[in-house]
């Protein structure tokens, strides 16, 4: 083992210059609560880094105004004949039911 130095050009370097190089033992290893903190660190970064990019994706979009009154100027017929607009269901609570988000549907097999 060359300890930090490297090779023996190094070692005959050091020697020659009069540096002390310290030695694997005197170093030692980092400590578990140094990994623990270090590991921690990245795990926070990186989750913040998620809720950074999840909080740009998915903010709400602002419809345009012209595709709000585009919506409010629809017109639909009615079975009997008459005309149904979006605005007269403006503030109107609606219930609708969609047989297709059953789990076996049968509306789109005819």
């Amino acid at each position: 083992s060359w300890g930090l130095g490297g090779g023996p050009a190094f070692v005959a370097w050091s020697t020659a210059m009069n540096v002390s190089i310290p030695s694997a033992e005197s170093v030692g290893e980092p400590s578990r609560s140094r990994r623990r903190w270090l590991m921690g660190a990245v795990a926070g970064a990186a989750a913040l880094g998620g809720i950074g990019v999840a909080w740009r994706t998915y903010q709400p979009q602002k419809l345009s105004l012209d595709a709000e009154s585009a919506l409010w100027k629809l017109q639909f017929t009615k079975l009997d004949g008459g005309i149904l607009t979006m605005d007269s269901l403006r503030g109107v609570i609606m219930v609708m039911y969609n047989s297709c988000l059953r789990t076996r549907c049968r509306c789109l097999a005819r």
